[in-house]
């Protein structure tokens, strides 16, 4: 970061069990920012982004103690308020093999703020990404009772690093509306105001999505318990 400052990425894995496995990645940002300008200001961040966070964190714990056939990687990027610092660092230190066998990330930011009369999500990805995009909107309409929307812009947050790699990767949102005020960088982004139904759904279709490509369940139901889980 700038002024001397520091961020820092936080990586997991799982491998898989594949002689020839692909990669997924599931990532979310951890820093939260107070527009307010002044450094002191309290930028408690619960939906953006703890909420993302959050459904990164309760999907590794699903995944625990499954076999999985190809390798996953859950990633927390810093700096993404400051420019998408930590995935764009991350993106360009990839290597060749790896480029090579990711297969799909989802990045969540923003999942729990019901700004729709009915709960929903927007996919936000690219032409690249098309195929990531339709599995999560299979898995949202069988898994949850969430309207789904999709996008074709892909310039704000971390998915946006890996696309200008032509990457196929997608953002997992929120749907946009106006039933409740935005409040996104500020001090009033605090627990209270999420809706915790429509976090639940949005981690479920992004797990599904997750549980049929690394169990290698594509066309098949997931496990009960994955599709059941609450973050």
């Amino acid at each position: 970061m700038g002024r001397g400052r520091h961020t820092v990425n936080l990586v997991a894995e799982r491998r898989g069990t594949s002689d020839a496995p692909r990669l997924f990645i599931v990532c979310a940002h951890l820093d939260s920012l107070n527009s307010a300008g002044d450094s002191n200001a309290r930028a408690p961040g619960a939906n953006d982004n703890a909420s993302g966070c959050a459904s990164l964190v309760a999907m590794a714990h699903m995944l625990l103690n499954q076999r999985l056939l190809h390798d996953v990687r859950f990633i927390l990027f810093g700096g993404e308020e400051q420019g998408r610092l930590g995935s764009k660092h991350y993106v360009d230190g990839l290597g060749r093999e790896d480029r090579e066998r990711i297969s799909g990330v989802v990045n969540l930011d923003m999942v729990a703020n019901l700004k729709t009369s009915r709960p929903s999500v927007i996919f936000e990805g690219d032409d690249v990404s098309q195929g990531v995009m339709d599995a999560l909107v299979r898995a949202a309409a069988t898994y949850t009772s969430l309207q789904t929307y999709v996008s074709l812009c892909s310039t704000s947050s971390d998915h946006a690093s890996f696309i200008r790699e032509r990457l196929p990767a997608v953002g997992a949102f929120e749907g946009q509306g106006d039933v409740s005020e935005d409040q996104r960088h500020r001090e009033s982004d605090t627990p209270e105001r999420l809706d915790f139904l429509l976090h639940r759904e949005i981690t479920v279709s992004v797990l599904v999505w997750l549980a049929e490509q690394v169990l290698g369940l594509e066309g098949r139901s997931v496990p009960g318990r994955i599709g059941r889980t609450t973050p």
